[in-house]
């Protein structure tokens, strides 16, 4: 971009036609949801009020040689759409579609600069009037969290099986299926915009609240106790990723951490429901607490030498042995299995082999924690059966 004597920069327009994905790009906020190697596109809006409009015409490029925000809107049936200002552009963007050509990019601080083009197809003129597909806005893209979400109602099914344990799995479920949806929700309402794929988040978000709210009707029938004293932890949790979610910073360390720790409540909520002791069925959410602290540390650091960063792997092994500590004080007290304890020492040596050996692809980082997760679900519901 140019400046010119006024000092506002103007674009430069040219007519050269690149082929480009035909997706929408207010759909989802193509790069303020993209998600890479389990870390979200940092994103910040420039507001329209700073930025020159104009008309750009169907196939022209718009080069952006500083990265700030270029907004267009013209007559009926010309599209409208932003370049976000973001902290972190990968190559997992660019397969979206979003931007159709390479580009340099330097991240200095706060600032980013770089090349980006765009393309404007007959497909994106009219895609704005389209609502998403439901796929983009009903489905997580945090595919981490379906373990922080199923492991709780599989160990809660494991030592506590009841009709009750179905039914608040069914909402648990529902609940994390809910989080995509509001958080796109929420992150339009407080951007003051009204977008087709709003109006599809609120649908699913309504649609998977339901659900979550016949589960946990059903759960209150057949429940032999009561067992709501966990939300009262779970919510302020939940407040915190919601509140992160809203303001595109889920990516967060203490969002990433309230998020999955909240997901756990519900193996708490099910063995109450079977009248379990409080002890024992709080120790539970305990363990998978611990798990989640020291899982998501753990992966953060990975990811970060996958990048060529350092892991930060004094913190990481600190968070190791406090996780593996809290847990054999808990064990002392029979709180907790000791076979939860040797979960979580595993997932240290996991930690301390994973980081003095080369980095690993981010797909390996994932479905290692899966395999990780399963091993704590059934050392220490095998712990709950043995009474060891």
């Amino acid at each position: 971009m140019d400046s010119g004597k006024s000092g506002v920069a103007e674009p430069h327009v040219s007519s050269a036609p690149i082929s480009g994905r035909h997706d929408p790009l207010d759909q989802a906020g193509a790069l303020e949801d993209s998600e890479v190697m389990g870390e979200e596109v940092g994103c910040q809006s420039v507001a329209a009020s700073y930025v020159d409009r104009r008309h750009i015409g169907h196939g022209q490029l718009i080069d952006d040689r500083q990265a700030s925000c270029v907004a267009q809107s013209g007559k009926p049936g010309c599209a409208f759409f932003e370049v976000h200002r973001a902290t972190l552009v990968t190559q997992e963007i660019l397969s979206q579609g979003a931007l159709t050509d390479r580009r340099n990019v330097h991240h200095s601080g706060s600032a980013v600069a770089g090349q980006y083009h765009w393309v404007m197809t007959d497909a994106d003129e009219s895609a704005t009037h389209r609502a998403p597909g439901w796929r983009s806005v009903g489905l997580p893209i945090e595919h981490g969290g379906w373990g922080f979400t199923l492991e709780p109602a599989l160990l809660g099914m494991l030592v506590a099986y009841s009709a009750a344990a179905w039914e608040l799995a069914v909402a648990s479920i529902a609940v994390f299926l809910a989080r995509r949806p509001v958080k796109l929700v929420l992150t339009d309402l407080v951007r003051r915009r009204w977008l087709p794929r709003s109006r599809v988040a609120l649908g699913f978000a309504l649609a998977y609240g339901a659900v979550a709210g016949l589960g946990l009707a059903g759960a209150i029938v057949t429940a032999t106790s009561q067992f709501w004293s966990p939300l009262l932890v779970a919510a302020p949790l939940a407040a915190i990723a919601l509140y992160a979610d809203a303001r595109s910073r889920s990516r967060g360390l203490v969002p990433e951490l309230a998020g999955a720790v909240a997901m756990g409540a519900t193996v708490t909520m099910i063995a109450l429901a079977d009248s379990w002791d409080p002890a024992p069925a709080w120790g539970l959410w305990l363990v998978l607490a611990g798990r989640a602290v020291a899982t998501v540390v753990l992966v953060r650091g990975q990811i970060r030498r996958v990048r060529g960063r350092p892991a930060g792997a004094s913190g990481i092994y600190i968070v190791q042995g406090g996780t593996v500590a809290v847990l054999g004080a808990a064990a002392v007290a029979d709180v907790v299995p000791w076979l939860s304890v040797v979960a979580l020492a595993g997932i240290a040596a996991l930690a301390y082999r994973s980081l003095s050996v080369p980095p690993v692809q981010a797909k390996t980082v994932g479905w290692t924690q899966m395999v990780v997760g399963m091993a704590v679900v059934l050392l220490t519901a095998t712990g709950v059966w043995v009474d060891w």
